[in-house]
């Protein structure tokens, strides 16, 4: 530390998410990782919110899914990164409560997930995959904003808390505004 300050840590980008990856390993998760398209530089904040998006999910998949095999995959399209994290494990039998980090503190789950994407304008749809497990889709915009949809799939039921097994909650997210649509 220089003058008094403490120097701060780089932080991760999904350039690192092959050592995000390989750690999931290590503990015990098979991980199967595919990036697709030419890696090109994400805008910082993008670049973050992708590998913490991914990062979260492959920890929620090693919390809820029980003896499972995760697939991540990476895809450089041309104006966006899109991220896909499934599963073939049993899936949430609630929502994800918060997980630990590797630095100890909680996680933010499917929540901080929404927040991260609606902060880029970007879009996010989570829920069961047909045949069992758990699946996180994630575009997020480089460049300009554009107005992006946040989705999920087995939200729990607002009067029991229980999980339906085929609920569907939309918000569409703008610059500044959540709006959100009832349930279809």
């Amino acid at each position: 530390a220089v003058g008094g300050e403490l120097a701060a840590a780089p932080q991760p980008s999904l350039a690192d998410v092959e050592a995000l990856a390989a750690r999931a390993r290590d503990s015990g998760l098979r991980v199967e990782l595919r990036v697709e398209g030419a890696p090109v530089a994400l805008p910082a904040g993008v670049d973050l919110a992708a590998y913490r998006i991914v990062q979260e999910a492959l920890t929620n998949t090693a919390k809820h899914a029980g003896p499972t095999r995760a697939r991540v995959v990476v895809r450089y399209e041309e104006r966006a990164v899109a991220l896909e994290v499934g599963d073939d494990g049993r899936g949430p039998a609630a929502p994800p409560a918060p997980a630990p980090a590797p630095n100890g503190v909680a996680g933010h789950g499917l929540a901080g997930m929404r927040e991260r994407v609606a902060l880029y304008g970007g879009t996010l749809d989570v829920g069961r995959r047909p045949g069992g497990g758990f699946r996180v889709q994630a575009r997020l915009p480089i460049g300009r904003r554009e107005r992006g949809t946040v989705g999920s799939h087995a939200q729990p039921s607002p009067r029991s808390g229980r999980m339906p097994s085929t609920a569907s909650r939309r918000a569409t997210v703008g610059n500044d505004d959540a709006e959100r649509r009832p349930p279809r």
